[in-house]
């Protein structure tokens, strides 16, 4: 079952779904910006394809038509995008990365390219809950 928001499908450019491990998405993994998940607070800005992946938790870029996304299990998917769609960052924030600053250091690139927050659209996908999951304090 994928789930979408309004408030990223009304973006020009944006086309996107948080889909299940059983459905494809609308384009091959192969053409999304590649990532090699860190559990970081590590935030690449994609300009261009690398030789290697780089390591990181979260991917900002003003590249117009490139692919992204994010993969998780239990982590909280973040995708955020301006509003006129020219600058997106998909962002897997797990509980290191999310205690770290993932979410904020992802937002200072869009702070940096001079976003202003109220132009800025944030969604956030299917993710564990305190419910369903107990976290001691040793973890």
């Amino acid at each position: 079952m994928s789930f979408t928001s309004r408030l990223l499908s009304d973006i020009p450019g944006i086309r996107y779904a948080f889909l299940d491990v059983h459905e494809t998405a609308a384009f091959p993994y192969s053409e999304m910006a590649p990532v090699k998940l860190v559990h970081s607070n590590i935030v690449h800005e994609y300009r261009a394809p690398q030789a290697e992946r780089p390591h990181a938790d979260a991917m900002f870029t003003a590249v117009s038509g490139q692919k992204m996304g994010v993969v998780t299990a239990d982590c909280l998917p973040l995708l955020m995008a301006s509003r006129d769609g020219r600058y997106v960052c998909s962002v897997h924030a797990g509980w290191r990365g999310a205690a770290s600053g993932i979410i904020e250091n992802s937002l200072a690139l869009f702070q940096r390219y001079h976003v202003d927050p109220q132009d800025l659209v944030v969604v956030s996908g299917p993710h564990i809950h305190p419910c369903c999951y107990e976290v001691t304090g040793d973890f």
